[in-house]
């Protein structure tokens, strides 16, 4: 089986669950295509090196460049065919002239093999690239990751309609996505629930040994700096935490533009001697903070209509090393909870509710070490990345006999 797989950015150093996803994939099918709407950054996670892809190609870098070699593989054109199906299928999805002038980028790109099945992990790019998939002939399957980050636009709702109506198969990582992704279109299209798996022994299970209870603390937050990741609601809930005794060190991993307006937060409180913004980690400086923390918070917030956290892939990367993690009852985070079971919920936007729920962690008893193993053994059960593949690849095998 040949795959082509659509993604927003290529390299990166984010998006973790695209190299998952990759890597879950890349031993079962025959090649393993990119092709990215842009030029990643020169930075990227060095796992990508691994990775077993056959081709990387990038569709709209350069629109100079790309229309002179659009007109060269136009003169050099030998599959005139593909050509005219390309054409009308660009002005069937051009919903503007503009959509349909700057669409002409992809001929260059008619010379890609035609994959088995196509799967698009970005709708933007999706959207651009329709006409050229299209083309191939190849069913379409289209990964819903949640609406974009705040300050990230999203693209229109007929564009969305357009994509989903040439789509075969909408993959979810959770029911909360499920909904979301039906309430913004009233296309029908089929879905199926595949959580994000990760790799289970790049996350070896080491649980703090710190004895409880302890009145000191390390708390870990890591994730996009936006304001709907909450790290506010986590920063007002210290000082009183620190009035009743407690120490604290917060410490924030991921980068963004709402760092500054945090760091006010901490100037104002005064927690600069408690809060501290790491940047962007990977590998085993990553895994040494996870090791480290005595709980991992993820307050993500929801605003209708807005970007959620669908899963938040890092909660079964804490769980899996053995670290206690705590996190909001917002998107599709519930699902991946069992409160006191494989971790605590609390209550989104509420600082009160973190700062008891960080008490009960630093108050508690044997019944924590219990929690972390049930955690490890439900990121076992259901979040691997052969979970993920075994998943994959019945979608893949379902849509292309179809």
């Amino acid at each position: 089986m040949k795959i082509l797989c659509v993604c927003a950015k290529f390299p990166t150093t984010i998006q973790t669950w695209l190299i998952n996803y990759i890597k879950a994939v890349e031993n079962d099918v025959e090649n393993l295509d990119i092709l990215s709407l842009e030029k990643g950054e020169a930075e990227y996670n060095e796992r990508i090196d691994s990775l077993n892809i056959q081709r990387v190609y990038t569709a709209a870098d350069s629109y100079v460049c790309g229309y002179v070699k659009s007109i060269y593989f136009l003169l050099a054109l030998s599959f005139k065919k593909r050509l005219w199906f390309f054409l009308k299928n660009l002005w069937a999805c051009s919903l503007t002239p503009r959509m349909f002038v700057k669409g002409l980028v992809l001929i260059k790109h008619l010379r890609i093999e035609a994959p088995d099945v196509i799967h698009c992990h970005s709708e933007k790019a999706a959207v651009f690239c329709l006409p050229l998939l299209l083309s191939f002939r190849a069913p379409i399957v289209l990964t819903f990751h949640g609406l974009p980050p705040f300050g990230i636009k999203d693209i229109k709702s007929q564009e969305r309609d357009l994509l989903l109506s040439y789509v075969s198969l909408v993959l979810v990582n959770t029911s909360f996505a499920e909904k979301q992704i039906r309430s913004l279109s009233a296309v029908k299209f089929k879905t199926k629930i595949v959580p994000q798996g990760i790799c289970i022994n790049e996350f070896p299970f080491k649980p703090n040994r710190k004895p409880k209870p302890s009145t000191s603390l390390n708390l870990l937050t890591i994730g996009r700096v936006d304001k709907f990741k909450g790290h506010e609601f986590v920063l007002r809930a210290i000082p009183r935490l620190l009035s009743k005794g407690y120490q604290i060190s917060y410490r924030i991993i991921g980068l963004g533009l709402y760092k500054d307006h945090l760091e006010d937060i901490v100037s104002t409180l005064n927690l600069q001697e408690n809060v501290f913004f790491l940047g962007q980690l990977t590998g085993d400086n990553l895994l040494n903070e996870l090791y480290s923390a005595d709980l991992f918070i993820l307050p993500s917030i929801h605003k209708n209509g807005q970007w959620a956290e669908t899963q938040g892939i890092v909660i079964q990367e804490a769980q899996a090393c053995g670290t206690l993690v705590s996190a909001s009852i917002s998107g599709g985070i519930p699902e991946c909870i069992e409160h006191n079971k494989t971790g605590f919920l609390f209550t989104s936007e509420d600082w009160e509710s973190i700062e008891a729920t960080i008490e009960a962690v630093a108050n508690g008893s044997d019944k924590l070490r219990k929690l972390k193993q049930r955690a490890r053994r439900d990121v076992e059960e259901n979040y691997t990345i052969d979970k993920m593949r075994d998943n994959l690849l019945i979608a893949y095998n379902q849509i292309s006999k179809n």
